[in-house]
């Protein structure tokens, strides 16, 4: 990431768009899950153990749909990897941009809790 801010593309970049910001930018580090759980503000992600049970209540249905749904009739004509590739597949699509974003604004107010800068 520094490598990148500090290359001659990204210097570029940020001169050609500075008429077009208003103030410093404000960097923020974001790694794994916590992207998930960013909220806009400027809160501290939150307790990772809170991310983890949030994911989790995504992730269990999720997985437990469509591998209900398509394993079964995946397994009769492909290999085991294949089927848990598909099932991984739509449960990674369907957690990306229906679930988490759904799970993630729902407890949002438990995620933050006591969570200030």
């Amino acid at each position: 990431m520094r490598e990148f801010y500090d290359s001659a593309l990204f210097a570029a970049w940020e001169s050609e768009v500075a008429e077009m910001v208003e103030g410093q930018p404000v960097y923020r580090d974001l790694h794994g899950l916590e992207a998930f759980f960013r909220d806009g503000g400027n809160r501290l992600p939150p307790a990772r153990w809170r991310m983890a049970i949030v994911t989790w209540l995504g992730v269990y249905p999720v997985v437990l749909f469509w591998s209900t749904l398509l394993a079964p009739w995946l397994s009769q004509s492909l290999a085991p990897a294949f089927v848990t590739g598909f099932v991984t597949l739509a449960a990674v699509v369907t957690l990306t941009w229906l679930v988490m974003p759904k799970l993630t604004k729902l407890f949002s107010p438990w995620l933050h809790q006591g969570n200030k800068t």
